[in-house]
């Protein structure tokens, strides 16, 4: 029956039955309740009265019928999914059930697969070299860290390196030398993990397809030693990093870290579970390592003859009895003792200069060598004209002053060039080829020696860098060897004459004498060559300089300079007299300035009497090995030599240079052509400088100061630049622009510009007043922002309570209308989902605010409190008129204050 209550269903198909009904049954009371004369009238207003009520009496019928039926479908929906979450609960608690078994599953599975490793299941053991055995009693030697063939035999070290298809030519390489087997595994009885390679290579551009490919490069072959004999095996295994695991492994996977504090787990919380998860397939990860290990064992000869008590890598005892033990050379690793590689090639590239020489090697995987520019010429290309490629091998270079680079070299072009009146030919021009600090297709040949560039070759620590490295050490050890070659005759003839000098006790000191004196001269001259044996001059300025070195030094003379220079660095003896070199005493300090590049050079006769004295000099390595040192302090060492003066000022330069942008703004140059209005005076007054010494987006003939302005209380930078032209300085200015920092933010800050240039912290000069001054004036329009933000959130607030004020009125006066129309409020709730809530009409279009938000703001910005006025009484209370209140909503009130 239409309107009846439809009985409550406690199963989804009960309800569903319901719902239906109570369809059926508006649809039924619908039919019944409208018949086809429902809208007859006869034209009266008695007869229109009597239609509206019979009208309103259907709708109401229709609509109850109508709320019933939606009603049993709310309860028929939330009973469907009442039953939809207790289901998926009953799945969960199913599959937790069986999760147990599914872990078990696995570490059946897990299990069987250790087997297999055991029982050598599609195990492959290759023999590479054969002889006489250990003895029984050897112990067995097992290596923590897992070796790559790449790493180790540098093949195709230009060409990104071996891979899986290459193991042939690493048996290969086992076989040719023992030196090449005690490389990787010195044990006379042991095993080693190897992987082909120790990271990823590129094969066809698709990364899912090399992914798959390169599977191949990590699976785990063993390296097992027995005396002479040899031979690598291969399972399906990856073992890893390590074959043996680290102390600390299982212990830090029980460590946590939260917000930066790192502290154990808490036992029985869900990272704790999960760690205990992890640790135990660690530990069946490394028993698999064991088992395969014992397969070989009980399986193959592979370590025959055994000790009496037997060979286990699986049992502790084992190890306890000294028959097996691991090796830890991953935590003790064993390096050159030297800096890495990385950083030791860029000290050597820093400190080359014009007339050295370099070898180089360009082409191959990785070496940053670019014939051309990148996309959109951001980096420039190494080469002009670009294109040109060439060759490897030694070049002699010139220190230049480029945007992005620091040296030189030519070299002949081997491409054709087109011309249009003779075809393809080969250029009659050299190309030139460039490259800065740090770059790693080059390494510089005067100031390395033999001896360390072979500790970096053997040593295991810089392996992964084979792929820069071994190319250039190789080539830079074979060309010292060949000049040495080349030099020999000269050198037995130079050693003949020393050997001739009293003061020598062997024919070894006389040799080191000479090897050192070679050194001397090479250094000593701008340009860097080979020496042969009819080199005249060579031999006279050798003899010289060993007959200088040999004249003592009185102490009186040493004396005397001492005393004369008591802050001397370092004192030495040249051809003819002695020098003292003094740091300078900078009244700028770090880092600011660079501290140890000027100096005062004094130079004194030889019985110690001064000479000259002159200050703010930089030294060449040219000069200093020329020097017999004396006497030499710690700062000695840490002293630049060749330092590049366009990027270093003088403290009277820097003085000048900060005066020109204080005082003289007007007589500095533009730093772009054609536009003088650049350097014109600066409008604001400066109260910071901030200066930098390594110059403009890292160019190498420019320094760069950043100058703060104030202005109308505004913070405002202009750059500056400091550049070296024909040994005369010369003082740029560039564009002014707001600070983003102290005027976005309302804030002074010591944050330059989004681009950044020079670091805040290098500080030159500084007007404490106009600084104060400004932050006041910043602090107290940031304080003025604050509070107006303030007001702002209160007006749009109390704005907004009008609005909703305003809508609340009209949904009133649409809930009267529809009594009126159909007579029953009871059903205006379920009416009112149908209508369209009203939207205020004054929103002005294009994003202005509407009258409303403007008089609210202006109200309250004017310091009046609007809670509880009428929108026109506040409207009064504006002295400008500027905002009109439409006649319809004058009355509409602000909010009481405690509301």
């Amino acid at each position: 029956m239409a309107g009846a209550a439809t009985p409550a269903a406690d199963e989804p198909g009960d309800a569903l039955d319901a719902y239906r009904a109570a369809a059926e049954a508006a649809r039924q009371t619908a039919d019944a309740a409208v018949p086809g004369d429902a809208v007859a009238l006869t034209g009266s207003p008695e007869n229109a009265a009597e239609v509206k009520t019979r009208l309103a009496g259907a709708h109401k019928q229709i609509a109850l019928a109508r709320k019933n039926a939606l009603d049993a479908q709310t309860a028929a929906r939330e009973l469907i999914e009442q039953k939809k979450r207790e289901l998926e609960q009953m799945m969960r608690d199913a599959s937790a059930l069986l999760e147990p078994l599914q872990k078990q599953m696995d570490r059946l599975q897990d299990g069987i697969g250790a087997v297999n490793l055991y029982l050598g299941r599609d195990e492959e053991i290759f023999p590479v070299r054969e002889g006489q055995r250990a003895p029984a009693d050897e112990v067995v030697l097992v290596r923590q860290t897992t070796l790559h063939m790449d790493e180790e035999t540098a093949f195709l070290a230009g060409d990104g390196g071996m891979d899986y298809r290459n193991i042939g030519d690493f048996i290969e390489w086992l076989q040719a030398d023992q030196a090449n087997v005690n490389q990787i595994i010195p044990e006379v009885k042991g095993v080693v993990a190897l992987q082909p390679r120790s990271t990823w290579k590129d094969y066809t551009g698709d990364a899912a397809i090399d992914a798959r490919i390169n599977q191949a490069n990590f699976e785990t072959f063993w390296l097992i030693r027995n005396g002479e004999n040899l031979w690598l095996t291969s399972a399906p295994f990856t073992v890893g990093k390590h074959a043996v695991p680290k102390p600390n492994v299982f212990t830090d996977m029980f460590i946590e870290r939260i917000g930066g504090i790192t502290r154990p787990m808490q036992p029985g919380s869900t990272a704790w579970l999960k760690a205990e998860d992890a640790a135990d397939k660690l530990t069946r990860h490394y028993m698999k390592v064991a088992l395969l290990l014992q397969g070989l064992v009980d399986r193959t000869k592979v370590f025959h003859p055994l000790p009496e008590s037997g060979l286990s890598f699986i049992d502790q005892a084992a190890y306890d009895r000294g028959v097996v033990r691991i090796i830890t050379d991953d935590e003790n690793v064993l390096t050159t003792g030297r800096q890495p590689f990385n950083d030791w090639l860029r000290d050597r590239t820093s400190n080359l200069d014009t007339g050295m020489r370099v070898v180089g090697v360009f082409s191959g995987y990785g070496r940053g060598f670019a014939l051309y520019p990148s996309d959109k010429g951001r980096e420039p290309a190494n080469v002009h004209p670009r294109g040109a490629q060439p060759q490897d091998g030694v070049y002699t270079i010139k220190r230049i002053q480029d945007r992005h680079f620091d040296f030189s070299f030519t070299f002949d072009r081997t491409d054709e060039v087109w011309d249009q009146y003779r075809g393809y030919t080969k250029p009659q021009r050299k190309a030139t080829g460039k490259f800065a600090v740090g770059d790693k297709f080059v390494l510089p040949l005067d100031t390395v020696t033999i001896d360390e560039m072979e500790e970096y070759l053997a040593a295991r620590s810089e392996r992964a860098e084979y792929e820069v490295m071994f190319p250039l050490l190789r080539a830079a050890i074979a060309f010292k060897r060949e000049e040495q070659q080349e030099e020999q005759p000269f050198r037995d003839a130079l050693v003949a004459v020393l050997a001739q000098t009293a003061g020598y006790d062997d024919l070894d000191e006389v040799g080191r004498t000479a090897d050192e004196l070679i050194r001397w001269y090479k250094t000593a001259n701008k340009w860097h060559r080979p020496l042969n044996a009819d080199d005249a001059k060579a031999s006279r300025l050798i003899l010289a300089e060993h007959k200088r070195r040999q004249t003592p030094t009185s102490d009186a003379a040493l004396a005397a300079v001492r005393m004369a220079a008591p802050n001397a660095m370092v004192i030495a003896r040249r051809t003819n007299d002695l020098i003292a070199v003094i740091p300078e005493v900078r009244r700028f300090q770090a880092p600011s300035v660079t501290e140890n590049i000027w100096a005062t050079v004094v130079t004194f006769t030889s019985s110690g009497m001064e000479k000259t004295r002159t200050s703010w000099q930089t030294l060449t390595r040219a000069q200093v090995a020329k020097w017999t040192i004396l006497h030499r302090t710690d700062t000695w060492a840490g002293w630049t030599l060749d330092p590049n003066r366009d990027t270093h000022l003088t403290d009277d330069e820097l003085d000048d240079f900060i005066d020109a942008l204080l005082h003289r703004s007007g007589q500095l140059r533009s730093v772009r052509k054609y536009l003088d209005y650049l350097a014109k005076p600066n409008v604001g007054e400066p109260f910071r400088i901030v200066y930098s010494e390594r110059g403009r987006d890292n160019d190498r003939d420019q320094i760069v100061a950043t100058v703060h302005l104030s202005r109308d209380g505004l913070h405002y930078t202009r750059d500056a630049y400091a550049k070296r032209k024909g040994g005369q300085l010369e003082f740029f200015l560039d564009t002014e622009v707001e600070s983003y920092e102290s005027n976005r933010h309302h804030r002074t800050s010591w944050t330059l510009p989004f681009w950044g240039r020079v670091r805040p912290t290098h500080l030159v000069w500084r007007d404490t007043t106009v600084e104060e001054g400004l932050t006041t004036l910043i602090e107290d329009r940031a304080a003025n922002a604050k509070a107006a933000r303030a007001r702002s959130r209160h007006a749009t607030m109390l704005a907004s309570a009008v609005r909703d004020d305003w809508q609340a009125q009209q949904w009133e006066l649409l809930r009267l209308r529809y009594i009126e129309d159909f007579g029953d409020a009871d059903l205006w709730d379920e009416h009112k989902k149908t209508v369209e809530a009203p939207k205020w009409p004054y929103n002005e279009r294009f994003g202005n605010t509407d009258f409303l938000d403007r008089l609210t703001d202006a109200v309250v910005h004017a310091g009046h409190d609007p809670h509880g006025l009428t929108l026109a009484e506040a409207a009064a209370l504006l002295l400008d008129g500027d905002v009109v209140v439409p006649a319809e909503v004058k009355t509409l009130r602000y909010p009481p204050a405690d509301v």
